[in-house]
């Protein structure tokens, strides 16, 4: 069955993995290239699992797509976090506790939650 939100969703997860394989071969040394990659990866696992969403047939099957989904979604979060103190180049003088509690137990705790 054709669905145009699954289109769109297909359309960017492929846009995305391509844009996070970019990041992973221009610099892989790079804080920034690392961060991005991450992220798209993240967005990518997010639309595609919204793909499947939109066609699924059962109620049961459609929230299995959306704990998928919720992987890149939840993740989406702390490594956003995370490319935004790497783009600040360490001016903003964070703890490292902190720094781990906001990018990666916060998203943590929300995917065990969900």
């Amino acid at each position: 069955m054709f669905h145009l939100l699954s289109l769109i969703s297909f359309s960017n997860a492929v846009f995305f993995l391509f844009f996070a394989i970019y990041s992973f071969t221009s610099n892989r040394k790079s804080q920034i290239n690392i961060a991005s990659f991450v992220e798209c990866t993240l967005l990518a696992i997010w639309s595609f699992s919204y793909t499947f969403f939109y066609v699924s047939e059962t109620k049961e099957e459609a929230w299995i797509w959306l704990h998928v989904g919720s992987v890149g979604w939840i993740g989406f979060m702390g490594v956003l976090v995370w490319f935004f103190l790497v783009l600040t180049r360490h001016r903003y003088n964070q703890n490292k506790v902190f720094r781990i509690l906001y990018c990666g137990v916060a998203p943590a705790v929300l995917l065990l939650l969900n």
